[in-house]
């Protein structure tokens, strides 16, 4: 009887250890495959992140110009064709509204990614809005570049953060929006004002 329980322990033993070879493998197994999949994942991030670069790159050399005014540098263009996307200056912005535009902010911040990336797709919105009457405005928020004009600017309109965006028609707020915008989004939203 001794040596049927000695044998019975041997192979829940020999039983335990496959089972835990068994058990550990499928385990290393799913780490080594969440590895691979998170490489590839961070692979096409970074993919896209360098052809959204190096497509803002093209649109930089192509459509950014600074303007002089009397000698004095302005606001940097990002986009121009029938309404402009420019880096936030106050007269530039207070003008527009002066003169009865719809005035478009957005609230950018240079570390933010969603920022960046938005930006692209925003410049080719305003490229292909078809409208004279929009004046939008790069507004630096919380980041190395934001300046007095800008901070008060975000503290009228209680923007909370980054990628924010106002659109103003008649001087009144007509969208307050937190969403992210693409190209069809931007000249939809603002081509039905």
């Amino acid at each position: 009887m001794n040596k049927f329980k000695k044998g019975n322990v041997q192979i829940v033993v020999v039983a335990m250890i496959i089972l835990f070879l068994v058990v550990g493998g499928f385990f290393f197994w799913q780490l080594q495959s969440a590895g691979k999949e998170a490489m590839t994942k961070r692979e096409n991030i970074e993919s896209a992140e360098s052809e959204a670069m190096e497509k803002k790159e093209v649109m930089a050399d192509s459509d950014n110009e600074t303007v002089q005014k009397d000698g004095v540098m302005m606001a940097k263009i990002l986009a121009k064709k029938n309404s402009t996307f420019s880096e936030f200056n106050l007269k530039d912005y207070e003008k527009a509204l002066s003169e009865g535009k719809i005035v478009y902010l957005e609230f950018y911040a240079n570390w933010c990614p969603i920022c960046r990336a938005q930006e692209t797709e925003l410049i080719e919105g305003f490229n292909k809005l078809k409208r004279d009457d929009v004046a939008g405005f790069r507004v630096n928020f919380k980041d190395d570049q934001t300046d007095e004009d800008e901070k008060s600017l975000a503290e009228k309109f209680k923007i909370p953060y980054q990628h924010h965006k106002i659109v103003l028609k008649g001087g009144q707020v007509v969208i307050n929006s937190a969403d992210t915008w693409d190209v069809q989004t931007l000249v939809s939203e603002l081509s039905n004002l």
